[in-house]
């Protein structure tokens, strides 16, 4: 099994089918949880829809997601050339009561909630995002 892959999508929301489907492929060989490949799906999700949806205010632009697979853990590396986002700094929507939770911005608090590890950084203009989820054995 190849053990990394990427894809480069355009920045709208009609791209995620496409980004599943080769994230499916990547994973099939991969004995993944449901709720493991769930929350992978989810984590993905949630940073593309913020991608598509704030990072590019002129609605053109694009986004990659390699990922790697080793020791247990799935890497995901976002990138995008859009406006500066470090999701590492947005405080959490809610603490331990979704019912308390504001409407909006839940997505970050969840991807954080589910990834083992989340790093940003921006490197000549871009975001680069690194989102390390354990799968287990």
């Amino acid at each position: 099994m190849e053990n990394t892959a990427k894809i480069t999508l355009s920045a709208k929301k009609e791209s995620l089918k496409k980004l599943n489907l080769f994230v499916e492929k990547f994973v099939e060989k991969i004995k993944l949880s449901p709720k493991t490949l769930f929350n992978i799906y989810l984590i993905i999700e949630e940073i593309v829809v913020n991608i598509c949806s704030y990072s590019y205010p002129n609605g053109n632009g694009d986004f990659s997601l390699e990922i790697f697979y080793e020791n247990n853990n799935i890497t995901l590396i976002f990138e995008d050339s859009g406006i500066e986002f470090d999701p590492t700094q947005k405080k959490d929507n809610f603490q331990h009561d979704i019912e308390k939770a504001r409407i909006g911005g839940l997505g970050i608090s969840i991807v954080k909630q589910l990834a083992k590890s989340i790093e940003y950084k921006r490197i000549a203009g871009k975001n680069i995002l690194k989102i390390i989820v354990y799968v287990g054995e």
